[in-house]
């Protein structure tokens, strides 16, 4: 099995960052710098109203702020506080949380192998497993915490349409400008609102040191997102790039997978099988990916 391009987005600006030869595809790594936040943008953030500061840890507290300056309202954040104060003593019972789940692929896996896992798909509930609904978030948030420590995974696939090559034009997301059109269509500002809120699950896990998995496309500008880099800036994030077709999937589908646990990603990348693509095909895919 050839080796993993595990690549760190640092969270410490004092850190030196240097580049290394290789690309995307485990013959080298390259240290990603999450952007700082520009002095003009920068809010003033206040003392956290919610008890969550004394539950978790502070830099939680600071996220929840930024959340709120980038369009999350406080009438969220305060149903936040409340899921976690209601329960204050959750049942740890679960391997396995599954977030946009679609076909169910990771947590019938778990299952199989007899470890508890659970779903969350918009398809299978329309208000409770719909993020983007105040009830859904709430949910999603309560499944992530009865994960066991330690020892659970939380698997999350958000929407990726927005955020890939083939939407540039329609969206105008960039590196550069990841939110896209300052004038956006309600899907489009449906799909940053989902990120936030899927950044903020994932902040909630990395305080508890709960391991997670996100997935997105090779060409997603998603970990761009003001709420990604943010995280990345506090947090140590790993990530990794793998083919889907490695996996059985129906295409090659370069995609990168982020964690905070570098151990569950680094030895995942497996060559594209030239007998099942063709070299030629082969070829090409991994230029396009270096």
């Amino acid at each position: 099995m050839a080796a993993s391009k595990v690549v760190k987005l640092n969270q410490k600006k004092s850190e030196k960052h240097g580049k290394k030869k290789g690309g995307k595809c485990g013959k080298g790594a390259k240290k990603v710098k999450a952007r700082p936040c520009p002095v003009a943008q920068r809010p003033t953030i206040a003392r956290c109203p919610f008890s969550l500061s004394r539950k978790l840890h502070s830099k939680f507290a600071a996220m929840l702020q930024i959340l709120v300056c980038a369009g999350l309202p406080f009438s969220l954040l305060a149903m936040i506080d409340k899921t976690m104060e209601h329960m204050g003593s959750p049942d740890f019972d679960l391997s396995c949380v599954e977030l946009f789940a679609g076909v169910k692929t990771v947590a019938r896996g778990f299952q199989y192998y007899g470890f508890s896992a659970a779903t969350y798909e918009i398809a299978d509930d329309g208000i409770y497993q719909d993020i983007l609904n105040p009830l859904g978030f709430c949910f999603a948030l309560s499944l992530c915490i009865r994960l066991f420590k330690e020892a659970g995974l939380a698997w999350f696939a958000p929407v990726c349409s927005s955020w890939v090559w083939i939407n540039r034009h329609t969206s105008g997301r960039s590196q550069e400008r990841p939110l896209g059109y300052q004038q956006c269509s309600a899907v489009q500002l449906a799909m940053n609102v989902m990120v936030g809120r899927c950044m903020a699950c994932l902040t909630m896990m990395c305080a508890l040191g709960l391991p997670f998995i996100l997935e997105q496309p090779s060409t997603s500008v998603m970990e761009y997102h003001p709420c990604f880099q943010f995280l990345a800036r506090q947090f140590r994030i790993y990530k990794a790039f793998v083919w889907m077709g490695s996996y059985g999937g129906d295409s090659p589908k370069g995609t990168w997978l982020y964690s905070n646990v570098e151990a569950l990603i680094k030895d995942l990348y497996l060559p594209l099988c030239d007998k099942k693509w063709g070299a030629k095909m082969v070829r090409r895919l991994v230029a396009l990916n270096t």
